[in-house]
């Protein structure tokens, strides 16, 4: 419970942390519901599973950001992320407010 405490304090615009509906859930079960996880979460994911999301016809990463959380500027910056860990690094420059 106290992790989940930390993670609703960092602010990203609108929402900080969604509902159980509007969650990423991963291919490999694994659910996100801030930015937080989701930056933590990448660095631990499966090549396979980001590749599911992440590929030269969609990103899911990048549309969970925009639609969920009403990113555009994160979305944008997201999008030129060439993997999982630079995509991981932007987020967590988003959360550092950089």
């Amino acid at each position: 419970m106290k992790k989940q405490a930390k993670l609703q304090k960092i602010s990203t615009g609108k929402v900080s942390v969604c509902s159980h509906e509007k969650s990423f859930f991963a291919k490999d079960g694994t659910v996100f519901k801030s930015l937080a996880e989701l930056a933590m979460g990448l660095n631990r994911m499966h090549e396979d599973t980001y590749r599911f999301h992440a590929n030269d016809k969609k990103n899911d990463f990048v549309s969970w950001v925009r639609d969920v959380f009403g990113e555009n500027r994160l979305a944008s910056r997201a999008l030129q992320a060439e993997d999982k860990h630079e995509l991981a690094k932007v987020v967590y420059g988003k959360l550092r407010g950089k």
